[in-house]
């Protein structure tokens, strides 16, 4: 998935289109809201509300705002400021876009989730009639509002009519629906059966969430699962709560702080990936010993590591040979760093001063997995990742014309800001 919006990203880059950009930072806050990328998610965000206040426009307002009450409802925030932003979001959306049902059900969704925390269920159900009466009829939004319903249901002490909204809408097969969960569906027929003193029949349908929510990587369901399988639900689990199953360390990275242990669990999170990552931060706080992490804990481990930096240097070989390699004309062949660095992880030192010349080549690679030679007019397939560094602003440099824009689109999709030591 991150690898077709980056893509997607990288096509739509020239063509400035700003409803395309829209779209794409809308679908990258889903998927890492998905995989419990919180910190990237919110970065989409921010960007997608900057787009809707460039542009004056009040429907992407709206759904900037539905998207920052999932994210904050996914992150168990304050149910006051979920609250906040789900009222801002619907009432933005019944003034410009009242038949956008998916937006209006995320904030609706957040908002009841944000009521029941806070003890008051009727007025949830009261929330979920009002929006039913302004949504047009429709089998995927019929089967979202029963599920909410049954969500206020448990929480109003009704379990027994919170399972038969459920059953109305499901067979327990919980067949994919439109805009719902199976692991999400699961999961409250697991809690629905444990406020019915159902305990076999709780834990059956909590490992089925645990089991779903894995195998399609949904973080957050994924972690509540675990925790009520546990019978804890602040404490810890005796399952693994994160999809991808990390180990419980990061080897060689030594996190005492609450911020660099924020910095060992993205590291964590991102084991799995084989997309490009930017790791900012200012000098000295690290930065090459997370990206060496990175690639230490990725699937890439048992492939070469190798490091190059842009920084001008006294050497005379110039970076393009040092980073693409050379072909000279009696065909002999002299590897760069992105060679030696073929099926392994090459880290790209203070990116930010690489030549705009080269930055074309970056970007080469990083879309069709391709590299030129310094000598040659053909391109060779190169199987690297590259973890780039920087001191630098890049949103600066591109306003500047010194970063090429979709090259900083391509590598800060992930990221990882180291902070001061």
């Amino acid at each position: 998935m991150r690898r077709v919006l980056d893509d997607a990203a990288a096509l739509l880059d020239p063509l400035q289109d700003t409803q395309a950009e829209r779209w794409l930072h809308e679908l990258w806050i889903l998927a890492d809201r998905f995989a419990g990328r919180y910190k990237q998610a919110g970065e989409h965000l921010e960007a997608l509300r900057a787009i809707a206040t460039d542009g004056d426009d009040r429907r992407v307002q709206g759904y900037a705002a539905a998207h920052a009450a999932a994210l904050r409802a996914d992150r168990e925030a304050d149910p006051s400021s979920i609250i906040d932003e789900a009222e801002t979001a619907a009432a933005l959306l019944r003034q410009t876009d009242p038949v956008a049902s998916d937006p209006l059900l995320r904030a609706t969704d957040a908002h009841v989730t944000a009521l029941c925390r806070c003890g008051d269920p009727s007025a949830a159900l009261d929330l979920i009639a009002a929006v039913e009466d302004g949504l047009p009829a429709d089998s995927s939004v019929d089967a979202s509002l029963h599920v909410l319903r049954a969500r206020g249901a448990l929480h109003h002490d009704e379990p027994g009519r919170a399972l038969a909204l459920l059953d109305d809408s499901f067979d327990r097969t919980l067949s994919l629906r439109p805009g719902l969960q199976r692991s999400s569906v699961a999961l409250l027929y697991g809690e629905t059966f444990r406020a019915q003193d159902r305990p076999d029949e709780a834990e059956a349908w909590f490992q089925r969430a645990h089991r779903t929510a894995r195998e399609t990587g949904h973080h957050a369901d994924c972690r509540r699962a675990a925790q009520a399988l546990s019978g804890t639900p602040d404490g810890p689990s005796t399952l693994d709560p994160s999809p991808t199953d990390p180990a419980d360390a990061v080897d060689g990275f030594v996190a005492e702080s609450r911020a660099m242990q924020a910095v060992a669990d993205t590291i964590r999170q991102l084991q799995p990936s084989h997309s490009p990552l930017l790791v900012t931060g200012e000098s000295g706080v690290g930065k090459q010993l997370v990206a060496r992490t990175i690639h230490a804990t990725s699937e890439r481990a048992d492939g070469p590591v190798t490091t190059i930096s842009c920084a001008p240097t006294q050497t005379e070989e110039p970076l393009e040979a040092r980073l693409l390699g050379t072909v000279a004309g009696d065909g002999g062949r002299r590897p760069g760093a992105l060679q030696a660095a073929d099926g392994g992880t090459l880290i790209v030192e203070d990116v930010d001063a690489l030549p705009l010349s080269l930055q074309s080549s970056l970007l080469d690679l990083l879309s069709a997995g391709e590299v030129t030679p310094d000598g040659s007019t053909t391109a060779e397939p190169v199987d690297v990742r590259i973890v780039a560094t920087t001191t630098a602003d890049l949103d600066a440099r591109v306003q500047e014309d010194r970063f090429r824009r979709a090259l900083r689109n391509r590598l800060r999709v992930m990221s990882i800001h180291v902070p001061p030591l």
